[in-house]
């Protein structure tokens, strides 16, 4: 039996439940976003992954799908998770979290559209 899918679930439920904010070290020097294709990508290079909650509740960014195929669209590597877990009644629900591929690439396209934007 493994409890690998179980220990994931136990961790998703300690980040919602007790709010804990999985963010990584910030980026030093990135300036903040001006859109939100720049605010999705800026909330991927400063976090480990990102889901639709997640954005929908720090961001106001209802449609994150549409932002992610716009990234991916202009080059952005960009990981799928996907994630399955009980709901509240008994049922399986799939999600899926967002992580960058190469964060490296990533920083420098984000520079490159932030200073395109408002010039």
């Amino acid at each position: 039996m493994c409890f690998y899918p179980v220990l994931i679930v136990l961790i998703i439920f300690l980040v919602f439940h007790f709010k804990i904010n999985p963010k990584i070290i910030p980026m030093k020097k990135l300036p903040l976003p001006k859109s939100q294709v720049q605010e999705v990508l800026y909330e991927l290079i400063n976090r480990i992954s990102i889901d639709r909650r997640t954005m929908m509740l720090s961001c106001g960014i209802l449609n994150l799908t549409a932002r992610i195929s716009d990234l991916r669209y202009n080059g952005v590597q960009i990981n799928n998770t996907e994630i399955c877990v009980f709901n509240k009644f008994g049922r399986v629900v799939k999600y899926v979290q967002y992580s960058l591929q190469n964060k490296k690439e990533a920083i420098e396209y984000y520079k490159s559209i932030n200073s395109k934007i408002y010039e």
